[in-house]
């Protein structure tokens, strides 16, 4: 059975449903759907597969399937039917096939069958005995937990987040725990004891608690672009929080909670529930998503959409979760304001002053009702991140000085002190070679022990390290995961390493600057004076630079690595390092390999910005092609020619694209591959 995509558009733009004729067949409506555009060509079925499916399905298994076509129907059938009503009953009385543009909306606060009134704090009895969370804490941390408990449950039932209802019939009450946390800021110091009230949403039932679950979150690489753009133009960048995000949010189909261990209705609650569902017992609906739930990220991402669109603000094609806005003053310069959105954090910046104003304003009074809305007018952190500034706001500094602190802090940092000197070595030094030939490794220390048995935990916390704003041990970290389901020697010693230099570099990030970053001035500037055909590197704004590391003798496979790093007004964006999936041939095979890759990424940076472009002045059409440099000649004239010969025809046709890519014809150019001489590549 093919369901029409017709069904999932439907889900995104509000589910403009249509009703049904009460006297058609479910089976022949399913076996006649056609896609959009098809209604004039045949069934999609066969007569032999229509006589299969007529044999076969039964709407009673329509809620026992995970079929993806299956899911589609539930989820539409779902919104039609009456929620006080049995769901299966209702199946077989509806044809989608006669279409009725009928906008259906499920309005959470509107009365059902079963519903009896909002929970109240006062409604609320506590048990610490029986939280499970709390047991094995010392009294003191046993009473600052109760105490973020009863106010986090005491609050949601204040603001009308769940109604006390009757469970329908079909329906289930999905458990729900407490999770405690001490929260510290990215300093380090101490803020408060908070608990949070979540539903176990991995129990939900797809069609019926939930359908759609996808909610875009940004990139590192789109957060970097909006500090690398903030430097270049002296702006500041202010962090807003958006509270309790999920619980302004109105949920989109009837669900029910159970309350946690631990937290209970009082009995007089219940007697009174109990006068008018005699026998019931009481449940609680969401009028609004709760924590947990599969869908609240998708509801609250539809929710803040609409919100920047009322507000006149786009969203980049390019990243979902980057929004712009443009207008002209009074003096025809071009004002602008941009916000990056991770979740609830938001990052602003832009020179139109009275729109920022203005966001601020509409932000308090949208989702700020229950709780006031958190501004920073200075970010100062962000994702566990440190954010510092000059005076000026002309450069910009991030690092993760206190998340590389707390992770040598588990695993004795002042012992790594003595070793530093030991990060400078070798790759794959001698004791890897003996253990190469003789196929034993020594005895682990101590140390390397307490590695190997959190080497899961440690490499975690440092992929994010490495990818956020420590390009430095990219490629150290990339060759450590190799060895995440079994570590061997040589990646326990690695990861040692990696840890002594962080520990004699904590502090250390990037920094971005509006002039004299040494990229250009000692690398591009340096090239532009010395070719004539690299000369318009001097004023480009953004570089790309492509290497590889063919056939590395620390991977068994002799597998390469791919590498690139991309920098924006001279400061660095993005800096991947992956081993390539195919064992190349060459020197230039690895390279080709590695500028296509680096060309997918500059294409998608061209596009990005080309839809931002009041933030680089140009006089052309479109912006110019991102310099792409390659340090091996070969790969230059491969990926710069259509030509096939003996050593590129068996490479694989989509590492040819990066051909694509510089543009011909009508075609904006994206890219232009240079060469780079290797000692500046």
């Amino acid at each position: 059975v093919r369901v029409p995509r017709v069904l999932i558009e439907l889900e995104q733009q509000g589910l403009y449903l249509h009703h049904a004729d009460q006297d058609a067949d479910l089976n022949e409506l399913l076996l006649n759907t056609h896609d959009i555009g098809e209604t004039d060509e045949e069934p999609i079925l066969s007569e032999t597969s229509q006589e299969q499916s007529h044999a076969s399905f039964n709407p009673e298994n329509l809620f026992e399937r995970t079929d993806e076509q299956f899911i589609e129907v539930a989820d539409l059938f779902w919104t039609h039917f009456d929620p006080n009503l049995d769901f299966r009953s209702q199946i077989t009385d509806l044809n989608l096939e006669h279409l009725q543009h009928v906008h259906l909306q499920f309005e959470p606060t509107e009365k059902l069958k079963g519903d009896h009134r909002n929970l109240s704090s006062k409604d609320l009895q506590y048990n610490p005995d029986m939280i499970l969370e709390l047991k094995n804490m010392s009294p003191d941390e046993k009473r600052r937990h109760i105490e973020a408990i009863v106010k986090e449950m005491s609050f949601m039932a204040d603001q009308g987040v769940t109604r006390i209802s009757l469970v329908p019939e079909g329906r289930k009450a999905l458990p729900t725990r407490l999770v405690l946390k001490v929260k510290f800021d990215a300093s380090g110091t101490y803020e408060r004891h908070k608990a949070r009230w979540v539903a176990l949403g991995f129990l939900a039932r797809i069609g019926l608690e939930f359908y759609s679950t996808y909610a875009p979150t940004t990139m590192l690489t789109t957060s970097r672009i909006l500090f690398a753009v903030a430097a270049k133009h002296g702006l500041n960048v202010s962090h807003c929080d958006l509270p309790q995000a999920f619980l302004s949010t109105p949920v989109d189909r009837p669900i029910w909670v159970q309350l946690p261990r631990g937290v209970s209705l009082k009995s007089d609650v219940v007697r009174e529930f109990q006068k008018k569902h005699p026998g019931g017992k009481p449940a609680l609906r969401l009028l609004r998503a709760l924590y947990g739930l599969q869908s609240s990220p998708a509801l609250f991402s539809k929710r803040l959409a609409a919100f920047m669109s009322d507000l006149g603000m786009q969203r980049s094609r390019s990243d979902a979760t980057l929004y712009h806005y443009k207008s002209v003053d009074a003096d025809g310069n071009t004002r602008w304001a941009l916000i990056s959105v991770f979740v609830d954090d938001l990052l602003i910046t832009g020179t139109d002053k009275d729109f920022i104003a203005k966001f601020k304003a509409r932000a308090n009074d949208t989702f700020g009702k229950h709780q006031s809305v958190t501004w920073n007018e200075t970010v100062s952190s962000f994702l566990g991140l440190q954010i510092a500034h000059n005076p000026s706001f002309t450069q910009w500094t991030i690092s993760a000085g206190t998340k590389i602190n707390n992770l040598l802090k588990a695993i004795d940092v002042e012992s790594f002190k003595p070793n530093v000197r030991n990060c400078w070595q070798s790759s794959w030094p001698e004791t890897f070679r003996k253990i190469r030939q003789e196929g034993k490794a020594p005895e682990l220390t101590s140390r390397q022990r307490k590695i190997r048995d959190n080497f899961r935990s440690i490499v975690g916390s440092l992929i994010y390290i490495s990818i956020s704003c420590r390009p430095d041990i990219a490629t150290i970290v990339n060759k450590s995961c190799v060895g995440m389901q079994d570590p061997q020697y040589q990646h326990i010693v690695w990861i040692e390493r990696c840890l002594a230099y962080l520990a004699s570099s904590p502090s250390v990030g990037l920094v971005f600057r509006q002039d004299g970053n040494p990229i250009t001035s000692d690398i591009l500037n340096v090239l532009a004076d010395k070719y004539e055909d690299l000369s318009h590197l001097r004023d480009t704004p953004y570089v790309c630079f492509s290497d590889a590391d063919f056939a590395s003798s620390d991977d068994p496979n002799l597998r390469s690595t791919s590498g690139h790093c991309i920098y924006l007004f001279g400061s660095p964006i993005t800096w991947p390092s992956k081993r390539q999936t195919l064992t190349a041939k060459s020197t230039m095979e690895a390279e080709l390999i590695a500028a296509s890759s680096a060309a997918d990424e500059c294409s998608w940076l061209h596009q990005l910005l080309t839809s931002l472009d009041f933030l680089i002045p140009h006089d052309e059409s479109s912006l110019p092609g991102i310099p792409l440099l390659v340090a091996n000649l070969a790969a230059l004239k491969t990926a710069n020619h259509p030509r096939t010969n003996a050593a590129s025809k068996h490479i694989a046709l989509r590492q040819f694209r990066i051909r694509d890519y510089p543009g011909e014809h009508d075609v904006t150019p994206c890219i232009r591959c240079l060469w780079v001489p290797t000692k500046l590549n």
